[in-house]
């Protein structure tokens, strides 16, 4: 590295022994920067060496290009994101593809192009290597065999280049090659992951304590393969990239490792949502913003329960989207497995099980649109697991409420009074109770009763950032201008504090 950097400058060569003596003594009342590109190969003599002439070089700067940071005294790191890929990446892809072909229109393919740009992460390299391929595909044709993207994108002008940054696969070759043992058996296992994922699931699919599996996390993030980032305030997301996540896929099967890191994901999933269905019930909105994040890899363990004929861990999966995800094609891929639960393995559940079942099938049912055979189907349920406690018929005790609140709320008032006083004041039955004053309120409303309704909606406030706290205090501010009663500034202050 000495001999690199001195030639580099300009030095000529001399005893080894002397490299260091002399740079210093080159650098050390000079105003220089000194540019040292492509560092990860050699990190460790690299960061020596930048932090001695430092010391020994006050007016020396140094800008260091590499994966990962040189960690040395005073160094700022400057993190070069992937290029935009409505913009910077497809002016790069047009601008090497009217180079490569002459038929490559931009003004017909831009579609095509953009969503290109976006599966391959906005990396430069990939895009360039894909718009040489317009000299025989479209970028339709390129987007088609994207998973196949390493055979696919293995081009590109041989003469001037690095062996490593000839194809795809090559250039991850050499991240991946400079990885510590651990850090490539974490990688290869992160790549089962369909999408983002939280620190929660990691000690679980890496099978490591989560100290352990903290520090390797955070290294994999300091070498540019896990993206960290801010799901909200409280909750740090990673993801890797689509081009990784897919060369980590293909490392985990050459590892044969695929069946039983799937198995280990499916279980970390499952017990986060348990070990969260507190917060789930209430609509704590960390813990749906994290779900959400989760939904590709919650669609593939709803997949993979069902073909494992686990249909008990299936419905307390499906039925975790009380109101709804947010996304539109999970959603109706929800409906669609519970509707296909409901006819083929109804009565092969347990009295508790059937009920959630139903309850979950009725709200998705709802979320769709209203409908008078599933109001019908709820109400007969609802008399059919009567017998049922009400901690045992949650999801269909909510169903039900919301049903009659709408149509029947002189019931509904009567059937909540009897379910609260069956709901405990802790944990999630607490939740419940409050969710239950929320019903209540809405029918009593439903009444013209909106004094009353206004001091059912108050009780049912949970001070937690949550869907069931935004719910109430909307209510209670509503219903409280409706009474022509004067708000009081705590609700106000609320609303005005709830992001």
């Amino acid at each position: 590295v000495l001999a690199a950097v001195k030639t580099g400058i300009g030095l000529s060569p001399s005893d080894p022994a002397l490299h260091l003596a002399e740079l210093i003594d080159f650098l050390h009342e000079r105003t220089a920067l000194l540019v040292v590109d492509n560092c990860e190969h050699l990190l460790d003599p690299i960061a020596e060496l930048v932090d001695e002439l430092l010391r020994r070089a006050p007016r020396l700067r140094v800008l260091a290009t590499s994966r990962e940071a040189l960690d040395v005294d005073g160094e700022v790191a400057i993190r070069v994101p992937s290029l935009d890929a409505g913009v910077d990446a497809v002016r790069l892809f047009v601008d090497r593809a009217m180079a490569s072909s002459d038929w490559f229109d931009p003004e017909v393919e831009t579609a095509a192009v953009r969503e290109l740009c976006s599966r391959l992460d906005g990396i430069p390299l990939a895009i360039e290597l894909a718009a040489t391929a317009t000299s025989t595909l479209s970028p339709s044709e390129l987007l088609a065999a994207l998973d196949d993207r390493f055979a696919l994108l293995h081009g590109g002008r041989r003469r001037g280049s690095l062996g490593r940054q000839r194809t795809l696969e090559a250039t991850i070759d050499w991240s991946h090659d400079l990885l510590e043992d651990e850090e490539r058996t974490a990688f290869r296992r992160l790549g089962i992951f369909a999408g983002p994922f939280i620190f929660d699931l990691v000690p679980t699919v890496l099978g490591q304590p989560p100290h352990q599996a903290r520090r390797v996390l955070e290294r994999l993030v300091a070498k540019s393969l896990v993206v960290a980032f801010r799901i909200d305030h409280e909750r740090t997301g990673f993801r890797l990239l689509e081009t990784l996540r897919v060369y980590a896929a293909g490392k985990l099967a050459d590892a044969g490792e695929r069946a039983q890191t799937e198995q280990a994901a499916t279980e970390a999933i499952l017990q986060w949502i348990q070990d969260s269905w507190t917060e789930a019930t209430r609509g704590d909105w960390t813990f749906w913003r994290c779900w959400r994040a989760l939904i590709p890899d919650v669609q593939r363990v709803a997949g993979l329960l069902l073909d494992a004929e686990r249909i008990d861990e299936l419905v307390f999966l499906l039925g975790t989207s009380v109101n709804g995800s947010g996304n539109a094609a999970w959603d109706e891929e929800r409906l669609r497995l519970l509707e296909s639960l409901d006819r083929d393995h109804l009565h092969d559940l347990a009295p508790a099980v059937q009920a959630d079942l139903v309850g979950s099938l009725t709200l998705a049912q709802m979320n769709a649109a209203v409908n008078p055979d599933w109001i019908e189907r709820s109400t007969s349920a609802w008399a059919e697991y009567r017998p049922l406690p009400i901690t045992d018929k949650l999801l269909l005790f909510a169903s039900q409420m919301t049903l009659l609140s709408l149509f029947d709320p002189e019931e509904g008032i009567r059937q909540i009074d009897e379910a609260l006083r069956d709901l405990g004041t802790s944990g999630s039955e607490e939740v419940w109770r409050r969710y239950a004053l929320y019903l209540q309120s809405m029918c009593v409303a439903s009444l013209g009763d909106f004094a009353r309704a206004t001091e059912l909606a108050e009780q049912s406030f949970i001070d937690q950032d949550s869907e069931l706290r935004d719910f109430a205090l909307t209510t209670w501010l509503w219903y409280g201008h409706l009474a022509g009663s004067d708000i009081r500034a705590e609700p106000i202050a609320l609303a005005r504090s709830a992001d």
